[in-house]
């Protein structure tokens, strides 16, 4: 657990930040508008931590500029998100981004490591993309599902039905398959080729077990492991994923030894992580499979800012600046939960895990 970093906290009014989301940023494209809900919560929950500690700007377009109910001076508005970033980012002492893999390793070059608030630039090229993330995982012995790349290795019989098919450059479960029938394989490899800009699949085992995700803030030295959070997935008739929403803070000591053994592992054996990112896993006899490294806040992110507020942003801050002095809060009560909804996340809070389950049923 990170202690140096576990301090009092005071507003740094000297520095400023941009938040840079990629969807809010650029003109609204139809096929992206299913992702604007997860967008919106987590600008405004990044918005809300860090004014309470530096300058906090939003790069928003202004087709989207009604969404936020902010002052004029708090805005940057933007034409397109990486045109925007070459002409802004240098304003600012710390970005924060998010962004599809592509977007993200881009944006993330432009801005530099010197910026970045979260991981560097050579942590996000490596992890933005599902199969060099899983080739670098294998290489640091952390389990991962067996998987196959299409269309580089063409033999995707070689993995055992049922199989996940998705982009390797996708991002909130677009394009991606469950395939339970070996006739269907074809037509769902077709299907999730859409959704990649770069032409390629990854075809990989099913786990069968709780899907969850690790949150995690780092200096690169030391690491404080937030919370294991649970994810609420859905396969439709057609195969289709769909992400329902999720469940954050989890209180579980052994699931925290895990993950933390875990965290640990891809931290020290990959240089360059730092400030916030998740880690995705599916839960197989309570032993962790890794299937995605998230170089990037997180959909998660949304409950623990319900939940810690301002000292999330302050942890954040620290963990790439040591002048910035926090403390979290040591006795968290309740769980935050949020399932999506057309237009934003509707969260709800609880104190008791059992009925937060049962109201986001229902």
């Amino acid at each position: 657990m990170v202690k140096n970093i576990l301090k009092i906290g005071f507003k740094v009014n000297y520095m400023n930040l941009l938040i840079a989301e990629y969807l809010i940023s650029n003109k609204p494209v139809e096929d992206n508008r299913k992702l604007l809900p997860e967008a919106y919560a987590m600008v405004s929950s990044a918005y809300r931590i860090f004014k309470e500690y530096v300058d906090t700007r939003i790069l928003v377009s202004r087709e989207y500029r009604s969404l936020f109910n902010i002052k004029e001076s708090s805005i940057v508005y933007s034409t397109e998100f990486t045109e925007s970033l070459e002409k802004f980012s240098g304003n600012f002492d710390y970005v924060v981004l998010i962004a599809p893999p592509l977007a993200l390793i881009e944006a993330s070059k432009i801005v530099g490591n010197d910026k970045l608030l979260g991981p560097t630039y050579e942590i996000i090229r490596t992890f933005s993309l599902k199969n060099l993330g899983y080739s670098v995982l294998r290489k640091m012995t952390v389990k991962v599902p067996r998987y196959t790349v299409f269309p580089n290795n063409k033999d995707a019989a070689l993995i055992k039905l049922p199989v996940i098919v998705k982009p390797v450059d996708s991002t909130g479960s677009l394009g991606t398959f469950l395939v339970s029938k070996i006739q269907d394989l074809g037509k769902f490899i077709k299907l999730s080729l859409k959704f990649s800009e770069v032409g390629k699949v990854v075809i990989q085992e099913y786990i069968e077990g709780v899907h969850g995700s690790i949150s995690v803030i780092t200096d690169g030295d030391n690491i404080l492991l937030l919370t294991n959070n649970v994810q609420v997935i859905e396969f439709d008739k057609k195969g289709k994923i769909v992400y329902k929403g999720g469940i954050v803070f989890l209180r579980n000591t052994e699931l925290h030894e895990k993950s933390m053994k875990l965290t640990e592992k891809i931290i020290k054996s990959a240089r360059g992580f730092r400030g916030y990112f998740g880690i995705d896993v599916v839960w197989n006899s309570w032993e962790p499979y890794v299937v995605e490294v998230n170089p990037r806040i997180t959909t998660s992110f949304v409950g623990l800012a319900k939940i810690l507020g301002k000292d999330l942003g302050c942890l954040m801050l620290k963990s790439v600046n040591s002048n910035v002095k926090c403390e979290t809060r040591r006795n968290i009560e309740g769980y935050v939960g949020f399932i999506k909804g057309k237009e934003k996340l509707l969260i709800k809070y609880c104190n008791d895990f059992h009925g937060l389950i049962i109201s986001l049923k229902h």
